[in-house]
C-alpha cells in the first residue's frame, strides 16, 4: 500500500489531483490519498511520526507555504519525493532547496501528473523488492532487503 499526501488549501485543487490518483488505483496498484488543506497539518503528522511515500504540495498556502512546508518535512524524512504544484514559475527555483523531485504547474497535465506518481511508486516498488539471497543447508532463503537491520559474520559463516 502507498501513501500519498495531497497539500493545497485549495480544496478544489486536492479534489482534482484525488481523481487523478483514482486512475492509478483502478489500474491495480493499492495507495491511499491523504488530503490537507495546510502545510501545519501536514507537518504535524511527520512529527507524530506518520511517513508518506509521495508528498504533493502546493506552493502558494498559508500559513506555510510548500517551500517552508517542505523544509519542516525534511528534518523528518529527508528522501520522500516531493512534488511542488502551483500555479507559478517564480519560485521553482526554491523548490530546488528542499530537493523536491518535479515542480508541475497549474492547471496539472493529467497524462504528465500520472506519469511522474507512476515514475515514483515503480521506483519505490523496486527498492521495496530487493532482496539478499543466501543458501545453506536447508536451501535457497531470500530476505528483503528493508527487513535486513544488520548482519554478523563469524568466520565467513553469516
Amino acid at each position: 500500500m502507498f501513501y500519498i499526501a495531497l497539500c493545497d488549501d485549495e480544496w478544489q485543487a486536492v479534489e482534482i489531483l484525488t481523481g487523478y490518483l483514482s486512475e492509478i488505483k483502478r489500474s491495480g496498484l493499492q495507495l491511499e490519498s491523504v488530503p490537507f488543506l495546510n502545510g501545519r497539518e501536514l507537518v504535524h503528522q511527520y512529527e507524530r511520526g506518520r511517513k508518506f511515500d509521495i508528498i504533493i504540495l502546493d506552493m502558494l498556502m498559508k500559513p506555510l507555504n510548500g517551500i517552508e512546508t517542505a523544509r519542516l518535512i525534511r528534518k523528518y524524512d529527508s528522501e520522500v519525493p516531493i512534488l511542488i504544484v502551483t500555479g507559478t514559475v517564480e519560485y521553482a527555483m526554491d523548490g530546488y532547496q528542499v530537493n523536491a523531485y518535479r515542480y508541475i504547474l497549474k492547471p496539472v497535465d493529467k497524462a504528465y501528473f500520472l506519469q511522474e506518481v507512476r515514475t515514483i511508486l515503480t521506483s519505490i516498488a523496486r527498492l521495496q523488492n530487493k532482496y539478499f539471497s543466501f543458501t545453506n543447508e536447508k536451501g535457497l532463503f531470500k530476505i528483503k532487503t528493508t527487513d535486513i537491520y544488520y548482519f554478523e559474520s563469524n568466520m565467513r559463516t553469516l
